[in-house]
């Protein structure tokens, strides 16, 4: 197809190509009438039936009204030329297509969430209206400045009363790599279902940036999606929970009966999976091994030191008023420590009585008992000691008094003079 950059159509000015398609071209246009920016789908092909489908497209958008469907301004057709260029005018999305977004890095779940939550209101609005997409793929959803999705290519769109078109080659309308497993049967019709297992596809390739089922060539692709299981996203990407997988697995159900019944079913259990991942995460993340918070494994962790607690000086804190300490319990068979090469000071605290019960003090009934006992041994030393002293001086004194009553019966003249002068004599004993 020729370039058509720089070239109007109708009064719509195409600057530059921003998307190729198997049926048609999008260029960024500009409208002059409305002073905006729009995208212009143009037919590229020369068949008389695409050309058909590209007009059925053109009716089918314009008469779908939804906030998640991109809405068509303007369609029509233009000479340039020898030539007729048949073109539809819809809003220019400046988020590019889903496709572009997920090829950056694969979304969040809860940026998934989001974007399938506005996928699934436009698929259950169509739905509604009796139309089967048939073709929904990443690059045929569309992204505005603020990151909101629009479904859009309703080009081989049909009601539900149609029957799945094969082509004369054998290869089913639609993208391989999104079709649902019955609609590679001949005379299957396309009813929503097949829609949601699409969606799962693109669901599974938001959260893991890749497509479930991959091949060298479309016969092994079809093969993936009629017989095999998909893989586990969990297995590609470790921001998937459990329960986001089993969301993805249900939507990609071989059997249409076995997946949900409407894509605001699937989107509301996939966010409901996604939101339940996160409490778990931060329930684990708060009770994570040791080594998760910093400790090391086998490191003693020590209780919190009490605001304005002097600091430890390497001696033992007396127990407080009141409290009772703890003593460690080591098991009898247990192993005895090593004594250091210098033995450490002994303190209140510490040495022989440390490991007694009270902090290093011994029991107040044992205590008594000694003390009694050896301050009756004391008492009787020093009894003892007494009588050793009292007992000769008694005994020298009782042997003077007896001497002196038999030698001096009459006092002499010097006794005599003493009591005259006041002297009193000495009083002998009786």
């Amino acid at each position: 197809m020729v370039g058509l950059e720089g070239k109007t159509l109708g009064r719509y000015e195409l600057h530059r190509l921003v998307g190729r398609g198997g049926m048609a071209d999008v260029y960024q246009g500009y409208d002059p009438h409305f002073d905006r920016e729009v995208a212009v789908k143009v037919f590229k092909r020369e068949d008389e039936e695409m050309l058909r489908r590209f007009i059925r497209e053109a009716h089918l958008m314009a008469s779908l009204h939804n906030e998640h469907l991109v809405q068509v301004y303007d369609a029509g057709q233009s000479e340039i030329g020898d030539i007729t260029w048949y073109y539809i005018v819809m809003p220019f999305m400046e988020g590019g297509t889903l496709r572009a977004r997920i090829r950056r890095s694969p979304l969040a779940p809860t940026e998934a969430c989001r974007n399938l939550k506005d996928i699934a209101a436009a698929l259950d609005y169509i739905h509604h209206q009796g139309i089967v997409h048939r073709d929904i793929k990443s690059s045929n959803v569309l992204l505005d400045a603020e990151g909101r999705c629009y479904l859009s290519d309703f080009g081989i769109a049909r009601t539900t009363t149609d029957v799945t078109q094969v082509t004369t080659t054998g290869n089913v309308l639609g993208t391989v790599d999104y079709v649902a497993p019955e609609l590679f049967e001949v005379g299957r019709k396309a009813d929503a279902r097949s829609d949601f297992y699409s969606l799962g596809v693109l669901l599974f390739e938001m959260v893991t940036g890749q497509l479930p089922f991959s091949a060298e060539n479309q016969i092994a692709v079809v093969t993936m999606h009629m017989h095999r299981p998909p893989p586990s996203p969990r297995s590609i990407s470790q921001n998937i929970s459990l329960q986001v997988e089993r969301v993805i697995f249900k939507a990609l159900e071989k059997k249409p009966e076995l997946r949900y019944s409407s894509a605001t079913e699937l989107a509301d259990a996939f966010c409901h999976a996604v939101a339940a991942g996160n409490v778990n995460v931060m329930a684990s993340s708060m009770q994570g091994p040791p080594e998760a918070v910093g400790i090391k494994p086998n490191q003693v962790v020590l209780p919190p030191i009490l605001p304005n607690a002097p600091k430890s000086s390497g001696l033992r804190q007396a127990p407080l008023a009141g409290s009772r300490e703890t003593i460690p319990f080591v098991p009898p068979d247990a192993a005895p420590r090593p004594a250091p090469s210098v033995p450490p000071p002994v303190s209140p605290a510490t040495g022989p009585e440390a490991n007694l019960p009270g902090g290093g003090k011994r029991p107040p009934s044992t205590r008594s008992r000694e003390e009694r006992r050896r301050t009756l041994i004391v008492a009787l030393i020093a009894l003892l000691a007494l009588l050793l002293v009292i007992v000769p001086i008694v005994y020298v004194l009782v042997t003077r008094s007896n001497g002196g009553n038999t030698s001096a019966s009459t006092p002499t003249p010097a006794q005599t003079q003493r009591a005259t002068t006041g002297t009193t004599p000495t009083p002998s004993p009786t």
